[in-house]
């Protein structure tokens, strides 16, 4: 199961770097500030943060055998892809709600106050700690705003989706509209269940790394993330022919 877990994580890191350059790509063309966003979410956290944080050692090894700079910008990195996704599903879902606003900030500011507690609890830690179980507390803050950002992310996605298959049925739409809402809402969900995941251990107080339950989300959750973020952003033609043949 690490094999398939490894895998599947190696699989969800390419995937989510290839949406990314693609969106950005493509953001550069429009300038389109939503597409930005997502892209940015897509690029630093698959291109970037998660593989320096895995690179880093943090949450496998002792805490001083963690190349701590290379957690500290993984993580960050990490963190400013989240707040991306934030923006994004504000600009794109609750443009004019006062609420998603303050969210996306005080989001924003527990990742950055998450980041420098993990950082500072590696440096004061002893080097034969556990690095998992030196900053348990601020990483579990982290975990819980990911999971505000990916649960907010499948509740717009699965509200946008009804409504879009309600008005497919009346024609007003295209399927493949639906299509990309299912998508993203099944993104959303699966990568909060992969998340989820990560924290039962951490909360058991063992390292995730060493955990069959990681092993078994990641290998499962990853593969579905990454599957659902490919086929809505890069679908290849005779996937579009299908989603379009599917829905007459």
């Amino acid at each position: 199961m690490q094999i398939l877990s490894g895998l599947s994580m190696v699989l969800f890191i390419v995937v989510c770097s290839a949406v990314g350059v693609r969106l950005l790509v493509r953001a550069f063309g429009t300038r389109g500030q939503e597409e930005l966003m997502c892209a940015l979410g897509f690029t630093l956290i698959g291109l970037i943060g998660y593989p320096m944080t895995l690179a880093s050692g943090a949450g496998v090894v002792t805490a001083g055998e963690v190349i701590v700079p290379l957690f500290t910008v993984g993580t960050t990195a990490t963190c400013a892809g989240i707040t991306a996704f934030f923006v994004f599903t504000r600009r794109v879902f609750r443009p004019a709600a006062v609420w998603a606003g303050g969210l996306v900030w005080l989001c924003a500011g527990l990742m950055a106050l998450a980041t420098a507690g993990q950082t500072q609890a590696l440096l004061a830690a002893s080097p034969e700690q556990p690095s998992f179980a030196v900053s348990f507390v601020w990483a579990l803050i982290l975990q819980c705003v990911c999971f505000v950002c990916f649960g907010w992310i499948a509740f717009e996605g699965g509200r946008q989706w009804r409504m879009a298959a309600r008005r497919l049925t009346l024609g007003l739409t295209e399927p493949e509209i639906v299509d990309r809402f299912r998508l993203w809402t099944l993104f959303g969900v699966s990568t909060l269940l992969l998340l989820v995941g990560f924290a039962i251990p951490l909360v058991q107080g063992h390292a995730p790394a060493e955990d069959p339950v990681t092993h078994v989300s990641s290998a499962v959750f990853g593969l579905i993330s990454s599957v659902a973020a490919y086929f809505a952003f890069l679908p290849p033609a005779w996937y579009r022919a299908r989603t379009r043949t599917v829905a007459r």
